[in-house]
């Protein structure tokens, strides 16, 4: 039986597209941790990042947070429910723990996620702003947190 190359390259086209997306992202724990310094080379602290991907049936969540060490401020999603992309990135809504409103995307990398929270809103005063400064992306790695001793 003759078959139509044209064919045979776009199913396994599909096929490799639909692998790809469907196992994009892996339901757990993710974390990130990070010594930071200031611009003259001085000890910040320890920068953490936290995330937490369930999945129940199609349905998928996410739990992020993230938390600066010169402020102690950190900036939560809460849990939020994730909508799926034909490209197998997901989206988001939420408003943070200080008020402000924003949107997010969550992609899978060769080590783990990268998640991109961006502020739309201020927050609800002075500190929640300043809080502002955790927004961005974040690569975290498949392992539970443990806080630096």
């Amino acid at each position: 039986m003759w078959r139509d190359p044209r064919t045979i390259a776009t199913t396994a086209l599909l096929v490799a597209c639909t692998s790809a997306a469907s196992g994009a992202v892996k339901p757990g724990t993710y974390c990130s941790r990070e010594e930071l310094k200031t611009s003259a080379g001085d000890d910040l602290g320890e920068w953490a990042a936290d995330a937490e991907i369930k999945r129940t049936g199609s349905a998928w969540t996410l739990s992020f947070s993230n938390g600066m060490p010169d402020s102690g401020q950190i900036v939560e999603t809460g849990i939020v429910k994730l909508r799926k992309s034909p490209n197998g990135e997901f989206h988001f809504r939420f408003t943070d723990n200080w008020g402000a409103k924003g949107v997010g995307t969550l992609k899978q990398t060769r080590t783990g996620i990268n998640v991109d929270i961006k502020r739309l809103t201020d927050a609800s005063d002075d500190w929640g702003n300043n809080a502002g400064r955790n927004y961005g992306p974040a690569d975290l790695i498949p392992a539970p947190c443990k806080r630096a001793h």
